[in-house]
């Protein structure tokens, strides 16, 4: 059983989400007009989801079956109308077993907390190119419609600030590099708790001007902004953020905290691929790579062309039969079964030819991929006469 807390009723849960490592969380429950929070029990709650957007904290009991199965359909069905998954941010607790059975195997990372008291990083000192300016990311700069790249920008006030400028300009500031009217990098912070602790709303550098140390200067120039003020900067990322951790370090945040972040999809393929490239790439867990890719083509569509259709809402590419084979080929070379990967580029170059429509979305850096198969299918027939 599952109760919606009203927004005069959120007092009732200000035993969770307490520590400043957190305080986005709190941030959220008392600022954001979107937030649903639900309880176990309305009058002696032991476990606490709230939802805001695409994201859901959790704080409490986390083997509370009777209400984790009630309450994920429920911020799900809220979640689906604006995204294609949800991420599940763990408080407290170390036993979450119930809930990655119920979100049905979910991505599972680690949120990296760190904090900052002093500025390690001069940025003023930083060389800015010829054409490009930095400046501050007032409420006037976003309204100008003459701005390209606001959108990005305006998405996360949407989800930190209720979409409101009014509320961006009360609550928060930041920096953004201009080259003439495109904003080709930036960075927010939020206000969590008055005066006292901050956190990087977001940071982002367009992709063709990454590598050219904008986003230190934006990121030591808000967390700066910020410290003037007498408070503390908080930043998180993920583990597999290698960049943004050595950003963090480099202006001058520790890693405080780690906590768990599960991320749930809600169309079962994309779980799949998703989980697939995981084990394949990260866990080297070979066997479950290929249970995943044989799952994929049990939930084929009815296409003689693709497995699955993509959304391009999301920015999900078509799925063909020639990816398949080519990803059965990685992980069979991978896992040193040279025959079966060869059989398997083979079927894929057959496919390429005879359906250059499958050809397309299969991520190989080269400019003819039946080339690049016949090619590996050389150089493995050589390593296996080679004895490797």
């Amino acid at each position: 059983m599952i109760y919606e807390l009203k927004p005069d009723e959120f007092y009732k849960v200000s035993d969770f989400f307490r520590t400043k490592e957190i305080a986005r969380a709190r941030y959220f429950l008392e600022n954001n007009k979107k937030v649903k929070a639900y309880v176990d029990n309305p009058e002696c709650p032991k476990t606490v989801a709230f939802q805001c957007e695409g994201g859901v904290f959790l704080d409490g009991d986390y083997a509370n079956e009777s209400f984790l199965s009630s309450v994920i359909p429920e911020v799900n069905k809220e979640i689906a109308k604006i995204t294609f998954m949800s991420e599940w941010n763990l408080v407290g607790g170390k036993n979450y077993d119930i809930l990655i059975k119920l979100l049905n195997e979910p991505m599972e990372y680690d949120k990296l907390h760190y904090e900052m008291t002093e500025l390690k990083f001069d940025w003023r000192k930083a060389v800015t190119p010829e054409g490009f300016e930095l400046r501050k990311l007032t409420k006037d700069l976003l309204e100008d419609t003459g701005i390209k790249n606001r959108e990005p920008i305006l998405r996360s006030i949407q989800y930190e600030f209720n979409g409101s400028l009014e509320e961006y300009q009360k609550n928060s500031d930041g920096f953004c590099i201009l080259k003439g009217d495109e904003i080709v990098s930036y960075a927010t912070f939020v206000n969590y708790i008055e005066n006292k602790f901050y956190g990087l709303g977001i940071i982002e550098t367009v992709s063709e001007y990454q590598k050219k140390g904008f986003g230190s200067i934006v990121a030591a120039a808000t967390s700066e902004l910020c410290l003037s003020k007498g408070g503390m900067m908080n930043w998180e990322t993920y583990d597999y953020n290698k960049s943004s951790q050595k950003l963090a370090e480099k202006i001058g945040h520790r890693h405080i905290l780690s906590t768990k972040a599960l991320f749930s999809y809600f169309d079962r393929f994309v779980s799949c691929e998703e989980n697939f490239l995981l084990h394949k790439n990260v866990t080297k867990d070979y066997d479950r790579a290929l249970r995943l890719l044989d799952e994929m083509y049990s939930l084929k569509i009815d296409d003689p062309d693709f497995l699955w259709k993509g959304d391009e809402r999301y920015g999900f590419q078509k799925y063909s039969y020639c990816k398949h084979y080519y990803n059965i080929a990685q992980v069979y070379e991978l896992s040193g079964k040279i025959d079966k990967a060869i059989e398997s580029l083979n079927k894929a170059a057959e496919l390429g030819k005879n359906h250059p429509v499958q050809l397309e979305h299969l991520n190989i850096d080269c400019k003819d991929p039946i080339k690049f198969f016949e090619d590996k299918i050389t150089e493995l027939r050589k390593r296996k006469s080679n004895g490797r």
